[in-house]
C-alpha cells in the first residue's frame, strides 16, 4: 500500500526472508558503523545483522517523486530522517561490542602467567688484561 501526496510517496518496506547482503555490503556498512575492519573482523556479524534488520515502527520508507533518494518518515511525529532509524542503534551497539572486546582483551593479558627470570652473569677473563668481555643470560626460575 502506497499513500501519495504532492512531493512524495509513503511506501511499505519489502522484507525478503531470504536476503542474504553480500560480503561487499557487508564490509562497507561495518566500517559506515564503525567497525575496523582490520582489526575487529569478529564484529562483522552485527553489520549483517543490522543490514537484515526491518525497520522499526512507526518508520516508512518514502522517496520524492522523481528523485532516487531515500528517506524515512516517522508517521507518528512526521520526523524525516535521511539515515536509516537503526543506524545510531547499531552504531552504539558497536561501540558497546567494541569496549567489551577491549576487557575480555585486557582481561586475558592480565591472567597470562608471569614467567619468572632470573639473570645470570657469566663473566670470562681472556689472556690480555686490557680486554675482557662478560656474558648474561636470562633463565627461567
Amino acid at each position: 500500500m502506497c499513500i501519495r501526496d504532492r512531493r512524495r510517496v509513503h511506501g511499505e518496506e519489502e522484507i525478503d526472508q531470504n536476503y542474504q547482503p553480500t560480503q561487499q555490503e557487508i564490509l562497507e556498512y561495518a566500517q559506515y558503523i564503525g567497525i575496523d575492519l582490520k582489526n575487529e573482523n569478529e564484529l562483522l556479524y552485527i553489520a549483517k545483522e543490522a543490514l537484515k534488520a526491518p525497520l522499526p515502527p512507526p518508520w516508512k520508507p518514502c522517496r520524492r517523486k522523481g528523485v532516487d533518494e531515500l528517506f524515512y518518515v516517522n508517521m507518528d511525529s512526521g520526523e524525516t530522517i535521511f539515515e536509516h532509524p537503526c543506524d545510531e542503534y547499531y552504531k552504539q551497539y558497536v561501540q558497546r561490542e567494541k569496549e567489551k572486546l577491549r576487557k575480555k582483551k585486557q582481561t586475558s593479558q592480565q591472567k597470562q602467567p608471569q614467567q619468572k627470570l632470573s639473570l645470570i652473569h657469566i663473566s670470562e677473563p681472556t689472556r690480555q688484561a686490557e680486554i675482557s668481555y662478560a656474558v648474561f643470560c636470562l633463565k627461567k626460575k
